[in-house]
């Protein structure tokens, strides 16, 4: 709890909330994360990872109205960034699940008193969040699948860093992909795409003004709860019982969500005890095997590839708003 205490501090709103995916990523200017850990990764602004970025939104799955929404923030950003990527152990449906529901993050911090970011949710895939700190934002899920989930976001700051209010939209895209580890633990491989329109005059101007600041600060604010989350995940695994007395704590949550929340803990915990005892098992049958001499050939049915490549996953959301090859429903 002390080192999760650690991570919290560091950040502002971004670390603090995955609120995020959201406007409020660049524009807060308490968004500097003091710490006394190098940056380890950087991101990426280049016309390359933009393209990438572009090809990587299926837009053929969207209904017109959401792409109406997306395409002028997509076609024309006063600032891209293509987080690092980064690798961390986490149970894929515990992180799926905490992309979607935010505030169970917010609502943690605030037991600790360590935030006074608010999320209120307003539909199972909108919310509505504020920092404390002069920046209010409306999110929607426009997508959410087992590997890639986009927000839209609108929003408005005003505070101490420009002494005028700024307006702006913003698109979160973000992929994970889960996988074993060498010793069979379960891991989550994440990228986030970040697109900002500024909608006020001069916005190209306030863009390089705090473009420097912003992507450094997103870069490290986006590692920073990528390790929370990751922590968040481990203790589930190691004792969900801890989980569920800190959940019945959570009194700002949904009954439906704070329950699912639990739930996942308990399974997540259940799919590491199978993963420990299978890799166990492996290891008796593979000490009691014949040794392979070089120059004989390969027993039957031996593979050189590791079979253990990805963690089966099952989406957390109902069975109709799981990927269908339908176009995604428009949030409103």
């Amino acid at each position: 709890m002390l080192a999760i205490k650690k991570i919290i501090m560091r950040g502002n709103l971004f670390s603090h909330s995955m609120l995020a995916f959201c406007f409020t990523l660049t524009c807060v200017p308490g968004g500097v994360v003091r710490s006394g850990e190098p940056l380890q990764v950087e991101g990426s602004s280049s016309r390359e990872s933009r393209e990438q970025a572009l090809r990587s939104i299926p837009l053929g799955n969207l209904t017109p109205q959401a792409i109406a929404k997306l395409r002028p923030v997509l076609d024309d950003p006063t600032i891209f960034r293509r987080m690092p990527l980064q690798t961390i152990h986490c149970d894929h449906e515990m992180f799926t699940f905490i992309v979607r529901q935010p505030e169970v993050l917010v609502e943690i911090w605030q037991l600790m008193g360590m935030t006074r970011v608010s999320i209120e949710r307003q539909g199972p895939f909108a919310f509505n969040g504020e920092d404390g700190a002069g920046t209010s934002c409306r999110c929607e899920l426009i997508l959410g699948s087992e590997k890639l989930h986009i927000y839209y976001t609108e929003g408005d700051y005003q505070g101490g860093m420009i002494n005028r209010k700024l307006d702006g939209r913003c698109i979160c895209v973000i992929h994970s992909q889960p996988a074993l580890g060498e010793n069979g633990q379960a891991l989550v491989a994440a990228s986030m795409d970040i697109f900002l329109k500024l909608d006020n005059i001069g916005a190209d101007l306030i863009a390089k003004t705090i473009s420097p600041l912003v992507v450094k600060t997103a870069d490290y604010n986006y590692i920073e709860s990528l390790r929370f989350v990751s922590q968040l995940s481990s203790a589930a695994q190691r004792n969900p019982q801890a989980i569920e007395q800190l959940a019945g704590k959570l009194e700002g949550l949904q009954p439906e969500i704070r329950n699912r929340f639990v739930q996942l803990a308990h399974q997540s915990s259940i799919r590491r005890d199978r993963l420990i005892s299978a890799r166990s098992q492996t290891a008796i049958e593979s000490s009691s095997s014949p040794s392979i001499v070089i120059g004989q050939a390969t027993p039957s049915g031996a593979s050189a590839a590791d079979p253990r490549r990805m963690m089966p996953v099952k989406e957390s959301l109902p069975a109709s708003d799981q990927p269908s090859g339908k176009p995604a429903p428009l949030i409103r």
